[in-house]
């Protein structure tokens, strides 16, 4: 059986969700420019917003959920922020990169390891403690950001680059 869940009442025309995650009875919905809004579907019947973040991050593109972690990739970084209360969400962590408006970042999370994407560059990050994640490394694309990101495994990455192709990354 399919739902379809109506958007928030509060939802103006120009916002377009970009990136869904659930976990448990919450779905995220990241949304231009930069809110990210939390909709209670413990009732696929009567979804309601609960919570939403605006704190700093310009252009939201996408999100993972990591028990109670959303992070966030922004146009200006990567935001890290505590969702454990839906209804407050905090931001924890923030790791800054260059500010490219309106451009498309990607996100992927494995362990204690964030890869953050966009035409500057994939940024390698060690998330292990979420309020102060340490830069690593940073690998050019050549301005062709990355579509999407995957971990192959904790120290591989693969990035879906559009037209330059798939390509390989080796992290630290």
């Amino acid at each position: 059986a399919e739902t379809c869940v109506a958007p928030s009442p509060s939802m103006t025309a120009s916002e377009h969700p970009f990136e869904v995650d659930v976990q448990t009875a919450h779905e995220l919905f990241q949304q231009n420019p930069g809110k990210v809004r939390i909709i209670d579907v413990g009732d696929a019947f009567d979804a309601a917003e609960i919570g939403f973040y605006d704190d700093g991050c310009a252009e939201a593109f996408e999100v993972k959920l990591v028990e109670d972690l959303a992070y966030l990739a922004c146009s200006n970084g990567l935001h890290i922020v505590d969702v454990s209360d839906p209804a407050a969400p905090v931001r924890v962590g923030y790791a800054e990169a260059e500010n490219l408006h309106d451009v498309r970042t990607s996100l992927e999370v494995r362990g204690d390891r964030a890869w953050y994407g966009s035409p500057a560059g994939i940024i390698e990050l060690d998330i292990s403690d979420p309020a102060s994640p340490l830069e690593l490394a940073v690998t050019g694309t050549g301005f062709y950001g990355p579509i999407n990101l995957r971990a192959i495994d904790d120290n591989r990455l693969l990035g879906m680059m559009g037209i330059t192709g798939i390509h390989v990354f080796e992290g630290t």
